[in-house]
């Protein structure tokens, strides 16, 4: 890899794709591999403060950066790990030594291999490296995630394969015990939201539908005052729930005339397994048209529950 090559103004898809990344702690850029050139395309805030930089407008402007951190731009060790990794597709870290306000900070920078020919490089403190691999690691998957779905779109796929490819991958990324989709319904005599995918086990979803005596794909939940229905579709807040609270999340899955298969609600989470539940709001625009919902056999850390809330709005602006 010869040079570093910073643009006028960057792609609208690199914008894109550093909104998921945007809400990384350290510092941050997105780099395109183009014509034997690395191209940088976005840098967030964080990456000036960790060198004791004012930030420019970056986002718009990269070119402002090249005489900012020279040390990154000529250092041959990362132009070596960059090539390496375009070529096999592995993270890299290279320590790495930067001179600021006249003292050397040591820190380390992360390479990644992301959707298409894009890189993440990730800037940050050497001794707070290890606490934050877990986000990294986040950012680099819903990256990829995201791509994956935009590809789908030029092969035919209608919605609910988008919705499934998504549910799945963020189950598998997350280590979820399974998630689901909704999508809401205003043509129909009343609003409700319904299910059209789940990646629960058929076993598990046999033993909930025989305790509460309702089918989960006839499912139609009514968008209706004092519910999480009200609070997802009407409101477009999130619904994070675990302990004691979960059973009244469960219960509005049915309709409140339905008095006996909602006072099933525990029995259901615990014949499930489901110890914690969040379910995200897909928008349009201001409105809400479906929901995605996570669900795991214990409590999400915070850098999970942060980087879910992202990549969905990410995941709904493909579907839309």
């Amino acid at each position: 890899m010869s040079y570093f090559s910073f643009g006028k103004k960057e792609s609208d898809k690199a914008l894109e794709l550093f909104e998921l990344v945007d809400f990384l702690p350290y510092g941050a850029m997105i780099l395109s591999n183009a014509d034997d050139k690395i191209l940088v395309r976005a840098v967030n805030d964080d990456f000036y403060k960790l060198l004791g930089q004012k930030g420019f407008a970056v986002k718009k402007y990269p070119s402002k950066l090249k005489k900012t951190f020279p040390e990154l731009w000529n250092s041959d060790e990362i132009k070596d790990a960059l090539s390496k990794t375009i070529k096999d597709h592995k993270v890299r870290e290279v320590n790495f030594s930067v001179n600021v306000d006249n003292s050397t900070i040591s820190i380390l920078v992360t390479i990644s291999l992301v959707v298409e020919s894009y890189l993440l490089l990730i800037i940050e403190n050497d001794n707070n490296a290890a606490s934050n691999r877990h986000i990294i690691n986040l950012a680099t998957e819903h990256i990829n995630l995201i791509g994956e779905l935009t590809s789908k779109l030029s092969e035919d796929i209608d919605v609910k394969g988008i919705l499934k490819h998504a549910c799945d991958r963020l189950k598998d990324i997350h280590n979820l015990y399974f998630t689901d989709a909704w999508l809401r319904s205003e043509h129909s005599v009343i609003d409700v939201t319904s299910p059209v995918y789940t990646n629960l086990s058929s076993n598990v979803m046999s033993i909930m539908e025989k305790t509460a005596g309702v089918s989960y794909k006839d499912l139609k939940a009514p968008v209706v005052p004092d519910t999480i229905w009200e609070k997802l579709y009407i409101n477009g807040e999130y619904i994070v729930s675990d302990g004691d609270k979960l059973p009244v999340v469960l219960a509005d899955f049915v309709s409140r005339d339905q008095i006996a298969i909602r006072k099933m609600a525990p029995l259901v989470a615990k014949l499930s397994k489901i110890n914690f539940v969040m379910m995200v709001p897909m928008r349009l625009g201001k409105k809400v048209i479906g929901h995605i919902g996570f669900d795991a056999e214990k409590r999400l850390s915070i850098q999970d529950i942060d980087a879910i809330k992202i990549v969905v709005d990410k995941v709904a602006s493909v579907v839309i």
